[in-house]
């Protein structure tokens, strides 16, 4: 086991840092889904700003069904499947 890094004390000014940061992170978090939800109602695969571009990604993803593994076992595993649509936007800087 490795030992703990000692680190400066915490003061309340660090804790009251971190709680305006993570409401800041929230607010941009919620924003950036906003944008997200914009980006992927559009019918363009990627769309470009002056510094960055996106590219929506549409795909399936398969998952376990827990209440049907409980019920199915063995041979029947492949009826516990079910396909689920996925939609990410990826963002990159712009290359010059």
């Amino acid at each position: 086991m490795s030992a703990l890094k000692k680190s400066s004390p915490v003061s309340g000014f660090d804790v009251d840092r971190l709680g305006t940061l993570l409401a800041s992170i929230a607010d941009l978090e919620k924003q950036a889904k906003a944008i997200k939800a914009r980006i992927k109602d559009q019918v363009a695969v990627k769309l470009e700003g002056a510094l960055f571009e996106a590219t929506v990604i549409r795909s399936d993803r398969l998952t376990v069904d827990p209440d049907l593994v409980k019920d199915l076992l063995g041979e029947r595993f492949g009826e516990v499947l079910k396909s689920t649509e996925v939609v990410t936007v990826k963002v990159v800087s712009r290359k010059a």
